[in-house]
């Protein structure tokens, strides 16, 4: 395994670390993102460990900051977040298309990590392949069933919940101070019927798709068809691979969890781009 840094992009100012295998090979390059504002090592070195497990299956990974975050400096002259991301995703492509001669790419990340690998898929048709932890989903009713059932289904919660809902009509409460967990993975989604044109979009250009959710993504996702049953109009086929670890913390902090993370990852990598 071979570990480099560089600076790449317009004027250098993009920064990342480029982990390959002794041996090049015709597989596409991966490129993971940031976590939120966690620089490119990932929650708890998650990135760094995934990158050198990919080297040793002989896939090269470039573990990146994005304009502003990390060692990489803000992008001159584009104000807009989305613009700015894609933007810095086509000059990591377009560097290691010339400096390795890759020309298809998965692209990854963790939350905001997979939301911009979603844009980057939809603006590059370079993208072969998307890795999304805890990243889009929209409430089915089989999801708000598992939600609620098993409060409702005890008699005291259940008198709790609709003597709340009674009181509310009779005198309307101010909204509750969400939790501190809530507001850190409070997300505002896109309409999920443009999500749904994107992701016809991919399965037109037979593009991989991986979505991985942890447990404290229970405020979007609770059970493993959840994605197939949000977007039914989708032919997803083969190409959709959707891991649900339910006893994982949003950044897989448990040794034990990160192994089933390596595992689900390096099994798919290795069954869709072997």
């Amino acid at each position: 395994m071979k570990e480099r840094a560089y600076a790449f992009g317009e004027g250098g100012g993009l920064f990342g670390i480029l982990t390959e295998p002794e041996e090049a090979s015709q597989r596409p390059f991966v490129i993971l993102l940031n976590a939120g504002l966690v620089h490119r090592v990932g929650p708890f070195r998650v990135s760094v460990d995934l990158a050198r497990r990919l080297a040793a299956l002989g896939f090269s990974t470039l573990r990146m900051d994005l304009s502003g975050l990390g060692d990489s400096t803000p992008r001159p002259g584009e104000p807009d977040l989305h613009r700015r991301v894609v933007a810095d995703l086509r000059d990591a492509m377009d560097f290691l298309a010339q400096r390795r001669g890759a020309r298809r790419f998965v692209v990854g990340g963790i939350c905001a990590g997979a939301i911009n690998a979603h844009r980057a898929a939809v603006a590059d048709p370079r993208v072969a392949g998307l890795i999304m932890l805890d990243g889009y989903a929209y409430p089915t009713p089989q999801f708000l069933l598992r939600r609620y059932a098993p409060r409702l289904a005890n008699p005291a919660a259940a008198l709790r919940f609709v003597g709340r809902q009674l009181s509310n009509l009779v005198a309307p409460q101010p909204a509750a101070t969400p939790s501190e967990d809530d507001e850190i993975l409070s997300q505002d989604f896109p309409p999920k019927d443009r999500i749904a044109a994107e992701l016809r979009q991919f399965v037109e250009r037979n593009l991989a798709l991986l979505f991985i959710y942890s447990g404290n993504w229970y405020l979007y996702f609770n059970y493993r068809e959840q994605i197939r049953d949000n977007f039914p109009d989708v032919p997803f086929g083969d190409r959709l691979t959707v891991e649900h670890f339910p006893e994982a913390d949003h950044t897989y902090t448990l040794l034990e969890d990160r192994e089933r993370l390596f595992a689900a990852v390096l099994g798919w990598m290795r069954e869709k781009f072997g």
